[in-house]
């Protein structure tokens, strides 16, 4: 199953590396650092590595520095990889960034939950070598800069799906039509509660009626 994780993260065409990539690692274990960052140094990118050694450490760095990638090893003396994952998503400047966990051997579970909790790549401290390094920053860039196109993206479409429809919403025939939508709503609704004494409820739905169909006749239709 690990071994199939591990397929399944190597998906995304990379995209051109960049000149310059900005890195963070956060780590409590020196040895483990000083690791990665050797392996970093002969992975043939242009990788630019800071490091960290708690999760307490990790807000003030965010709030100074923008990175291209964070690698975050999951087990910490104080709070977990998945706690620091989540510092990291709320951060504007950094909430875009490739993340990427680093488990122990054999965590499956933990791999998982980090893919799911927002991470695009994951390393085992057991099998990390040069190799599994490149593949996994690469990887990890690439489908963090996909899904930062497709959010902006979403964000452009909704943007003008709102204005379209304010703009259609001045038009008086589209006004004349959700006015009478909203009439025959209301008449539907009132045959079906019509069993029920509410005279309360009678009234303040044709008080809203009234206002509808003032804002009709003084054009100032609004739509929130």
């Amino acid at each position: 199953m690990f071994e199939a994780l591990q397929t399944q993260t190597i998906q995304p065409v990379p995209h051109p590396i960049p000149k310059k990539i900005k890195g963070l690692l956060l780590d409590d274990n020196q040895f483990d650092r000083q690791r990665i960052r050797r392996l970093s140094r002969k992975s043939d990118l242009p990788i630019v590595l800071d490091e960290i050694d708690s999760i307490e450490a990790l807000p003030a760095t965010l709030s100074s520095e923008q990175y291209d990638v964070i690698l975050l090893d999951y087990r910490l003396p104080v709070g977990s990889g998945i706690q620091a994952l989540e510092l990291i998503k709320k951060d504007p400047r950094n909430r875009h960034a490739a993340k990427i966990m680093i488990t122990g051997a054999g965590e499956v579970a933990t791999a998982v939950e980090a893919m799911r909790e927002g991470c695009h790549d994951y390393l085992s401290k057991d099998t990390l070598d040069v190799s599994q390094l490149h593949k996994s920053m690469t990887n990890a860039l690439t489908i963090s800069r996909e899904r930062y196109q497709l959010e902006r993206a979403t964000a452009h479409q909704r943007e003008v799906i709102k204005v379209g429809l304010a703009s259609a919403l001045q038009d008086k025939e589209v006004q004349a039509s959700v006015a009478q939508l909203v009439r025959s709503e209301f008449e539907e609704h009132r045959k079906i509660t019509a069993h029920f004494d509410s005279p309360r409820m009678s009234s303040e739905m044709d008080a809203l009626v009234v206002e509808l169909l003032r804002a009709e006749e003084d054009d100032e239709f609004i739509f929130h």
